[in-house]
């Protein structure tokens, strides 16, 4: 009996010591210049880093992008893999790179979670954090 229970136990650590980050999920993509919502992208975690990836883009005249500039002009952009390399730290997520389909470029990124987790903000910048772009994407029902 007892070694039942301690084998319960330690299935039941093992299962929340590999709980689901709380960023993964589907997120509205909100165009922080316009206020509409551009794509839904899947925020998935493998080995404690998160990636995000366009899953479709909202009311496009076509999936292609034509006003794309750089290595997505004349692209589909379902499949890209927005961001990179981001991590759970004391005060948010940091370490990544985000890509802006725009104009190609690649930018560091570091992001915050809102405690009800139904935004979450990643921050594109380039040299220190205090200069950038903040967006705020919203949790996908």
């Amino acid at each position: 009996m007892k070694i039942k229970l301690m084998l319960i136990s330690v299935m039941l650590a093992a299962g929340f010591a590999h709980a689901a980050d709380p960023a993964e999920g589907l997120w509205k993509t909100i165009d922080d210049k316009t206020g509409n919502t551009k794509a839904l992208v899947q925020v998935t975690e493998k080995d404690g880093v998160l990636s995000g990836v366009i899953q479709k883009r909202i009311n496009p005249a076509s999936d292609i992008c034509s006003d794309c500039e750089g290595k997505f002009k004349g692209k589909s952009l379902k499949g890209v893999q927005v961001f990179t390399g981001l991590k759970k730290t004391s005060d948010g997520y940091s370490g990544g790179t985000i890509v802006d389909p725009k104009t190609g470029k690649s930018y560091r990124m570091k992001a915050e979670l809102s405690a009800d987790g139904k935004t979450f903000e990643p921050h594109g910048y380039v040299g220190i954090a205090l200069i950038g772009r903040t967006q705020t994407w919203l949790r996908a029902e």
